[in-house]
């Protein structure tokens, strides 16, 4: 059993409230925009924290259980010195002194194998959507925005999170090549859309939709002093304004677009690997791309934290072709 240490008294109180003080206000010093801050959120979060810690010490059934979980990954180091003095005999002994090489490395390579057996089992999904549905119904933010659900690969570079709403992108790459089409090995797991923050006019989603993945790969000669990146990545996005989305099918710089949407409903069997080519279509033959996007979304819709928390999207062999 988790015993409380000491008694209750002002001065722990104050060094508790100190150092919660402190950090938060490390982070309102650190905030760029302050203006933004949803401090009913920042609340929600510390009542939280304090329930807990609270029900730790005070709570038997909560306590016990993690007294338990505590001797379970006891035991599981207990395997992995099991485990060195099988491969090397007396050189694992601490008796000699320790070593991070021989007493700690191991334990990490352990671990890191076990979590990765877990995720091919299909636990961690599942406590990551258990935390992610916490998220919702206590702190009302999507999974998405709490455990960024809606993943998303693309060229280019992050810029920087926004609040909890959301976050900037620099979209696009130096190229200036003119292929014939995209191929790429893919598999994609979802389920129905559990996340609806917003979406566009024309593609309304409710939460008897599936979720839908989304390839596509674009070339233009974008300038970043129009769309506010830089001559490296020159698209900004900007996710807390979707109407100022760029939509590259009809952008006047986009010189050829290619896209590819994959729909995971019981009429689509996409769980499987499967090789997909996707031909380029050019606006414009006489132009040369000066740079390229290539983005790939387990939720179509991530951008508006639209989609569902469980979607995953495998992808694997991708290459230009010229033909």
């Amino acid at each position: 059993m988790i015993e409380a240490q000491g008694e209750w008294g002002i001065m722990p109180l104050l060094r508790g409230m100190l150092g919660i003080a402190t950090v938060i206000g490390i982070a309102y010093a650190m905030s760029y925009d302050r203006k933004r801050i949803d401090w009913k959120l920042v609340g929600g979060g510390l009542f939280i924290q304090i329930v807990f810690a609270l029900a730790v010490l005070y709570v038997p059934f909560v306590s016990g259980l993690l007294e338990v979980c505590g001797k379970i990954f006891v035991k599981l180091m207990d395997f992995t010195e099991a485990g060195l003095s099988f491969l090397l005999g007396p050189y694992a002994s601490k008796a000699g002194g320790f070593s991070f090489l021989i007493h700690s490395l191991p334990i990490v390579i352990f671990f890191s194998a076990l979590v990765s057996m877990f995720y091919h089992w299909g636990i961690i999904q599942k406590v990551v959507g258990g935390i992610a549905w916490l998220l919702r119904k206590f702190m009302n933010i999507s999974g998405a925005e709490g455990l960024v659900a809606a993943g998303n690969i693309f060229s280019g570079s992050f810029g920087e999170t926004i609040g909890t709403s959301g976050g900037t992108v620099y979209f696009g790459r130096p190229f200036t090549a003119r292929p014939t089409a995209l191929r790429f090995w893919m598999k994609y797991s979802t389920n129905k859309v559990n996340c609806i923050s917003a979406y566009p006019e024309d593609d309304v989603v409710t939460k008897e939709d599936y979720d839908r993945a989304l390839i596509r790969i674009v070339l233009g000669d974008w300038d970043y002093r129009t769309y506010g990146g830089n001559a490296t990545s020159p698209v900004l996005v900007d996710t807390t304004k979707p109407e100022k989305f760029v939509s590259f099918p009809s952008d006047k710089a986009t010189i050829a677009y290619a896209e590819k949407v994959v729909r995971g409903d019981a009429a689509n069997s996409t769980n499987v690997w499967q090789q997909v080519t996707i031909p380029l279509e050019y606006n414009d033959t006489n132009r040369y791309p000066t740079h390229i996007i290539i983005s790939c979304a387990a939720s179509m819709l991530g951008d508006y934290f639209t989609g569902c928390d469980s979607s995953e999207l495998w992808l694997d062999g991708m290459e230009l072709i010229y033909e």
